[in-house]
């Protein structure tokens, strides 16, 4: 059980709804994010940032690094 409730395009106010309203779907981890607009921003920012400006080779070893050093065995 999520001890943050998540917020949804239907439940979310202010700048959250409009973050969250341009998402084709809102994953949980953003509904939580909601709760802190600015974070959710910069978490999507951050995101956009290194699909569209890394090389995808380059992309995928940073996935695959910051899975290593997280120890997430995937």
């Amino acid at each position: 059980m999520a001890r943050v409730k998540y917020l949804t395009k239907d439940t979310a106010t202010g700048k959250a709804q409009e973050i969250l309203g341009k998402m084709p779907k809102v994953a949980n981890i953003f509904g939580a994010m909601a709760h802190a607009p600015g974070v959710l921003e910069g978490v999507l920012a951050a995101s956009a940032g290194i699909r569209t400006g890394l090389d995808p080779r380059f992309r995928e070893l940073a996935y695959l690094g910051a899975s290593t050093f997280n120890d997430c065995h995937y």
